[in-house]
């Protein structure tokens, strides 16, 4: 990505609780943007806990949340299957 004049960093948090707050405080304000992405629904996870500490510590960054939707997802043979259904 740098090679088309972008300047990214990726963190894997493992878990969300407890959120490294300081890495995360970090990013937030180095940032541009900021983007979560999460294998289950958005309500109540990371990117929901990242939104929760930039509220509470002032930090404006503009986040981009990737999940699932919140609403029961029909099981489905597979992720592409899956992923067509949502959208």
């Amino acid at each position: 990505m740098a090679a088309d004049g972008f300047d990214v960093a990726i963190v894997n948090p493992r878990f969300i609780k407890p959120l490294d707050a300081g890495v995360t405080e970090f990013f937030g304000r180095a940032a541009e943007v900021l983007v979560t992405m999460e294998d289950h629904v958005l309500m109540g996870g990371y990117g929901s806990a990242v939104l929760e500490l930039f509220n509470e510590k002032r930090i404006t960054t503009p986040i981009i949340q990737i999940g699932w939707p919140d609403q029961f997802i029909e099981h489905a043979s597979n992720v592409d299957d899956l992923r067509r259904n949502t959208g």
